[in-house]
């Protein structure tokens, strides 16, 4: 008798274990293994469940190990995360749309101040009509992309998107205020231009023989031999230096380009180079 009851009795060591995983739903609840008092947690045990005894239901029952708390934590994290990620994509795009406007407003009073010595100023709806949808991409620049368009009239012309403006529409202001105001046989001209929010194009005359970097380039050498003669490329030269001294001598203000280089030499129907791409130029005094 007292060997079967000897048997019937768990461990001291082991009832202790088990006692400090009590869980408190309002009840007492004994975790169990395959050798506890109830035989009924084997199977509960066998499914990869924890096994538990209600003293107040007297019987057993099962439980996943901790499966509810970690799905309350990881829907916790995520939640937290998306509401995060949430509040700073309204700061971001608040912070854009505060800066966007400050820009334009900027465009805006210095488009007012030119008045008429500007070059006329077009909607975008008429830039894209002249651009054709800008269905032909001719160049890729650093401020933008660049398409063949054609006027009413029929005149080809370059429409240069500005699609990457940084530096506060400084670019934007630069170009009108120099190669808007400027004429020289040596220096591409600014027929048209548009500023309609965030959206600004600029309307050059249309450059066929494309830039002087396609000429001495390796990479274009089947393109190269029909420049790449002693009278021709003095002749280029003399057209760069021309129009280095007009914007340095021959202005009102002195236009310092900053930026000279084969890619923003232009080429015309007849091989003259033109100067181009004013974006990073500065207005100066003469004295």
């Amino acid at each position: 008798m007292i060997a079967d009851y000897y048997y019937l009795m768990p461990d001291p060591s082991i009832f202790k274990k088990k006692a400090e995983g009590i869980l408190n739903f309002s009840e007492i609840t004994f975790w169990c293994d395959e050798r506890g008092i109830l035989s009924d947690c084997t199977l509960c045990e066998l499914g990869g469940k924890r096994c538990g005894f209600s003293t107040q239901r007297n019987q057993t029952f099962c439980m996943s190990h901790g499966s509810h708390v970690k799905v309350i934590a990881a829907t916790s994290s995520v939640a937290a995360f998306v509401l995060l990620l949430m509040v700073a994509m309204a700061l971001y795009l608040s912070l854009k749309t505060r800066y966007n406007e400050e820009i334009h407003l900027k465009v805006e009073m210095f488009l007012k101040t030119y008045g008429t010595l500007k070059p006329t100023r077009y909607t975008f709806s008429e830039v894209k009509k002249i651009a054709r949808r800008f269905k032909e991409k001719v160049g890729q620049g650093g401020f933008g992309s660049v398409y063949k368009g054609e006027l009413p009239n029929g005149v080809p012309v370059a429409v240069k998107m500005l699609e990457n403006t940084t530096g506060e529409g400084e670019e934007f202001i630069n170009e009108v205020a120099t190669i808007g105001l400027v004429h020289h046989a040596n220096i591409v001209r600014l027929l048209r231009f548009c500023s309609e929010g965030t959206r600004r194009a600029l309307i050059y005359e249309f450059m066929p023989n494309e830039s002087l970097e396609k000429y001495i380039s390796l990479h274009h050498s089947n393109t190269s031999q029909e420049l790449l003669v002693p009278k021709k490329m003095v002749a280029v030269a003399l057209g760069i230096a021309r129009g280095m001294e007009y914007l340095h001598q021959g202005c009102n203000m002195r236009i310092l380009h900053f930026d000279i280089k084969p890619h923003n030499i232009l080429l015309d129907y007849n091989f003259n180079p033109k100067i181009s791409d004013f974006g990073l130029a500065k207005l100066c005094a003469r004295d």
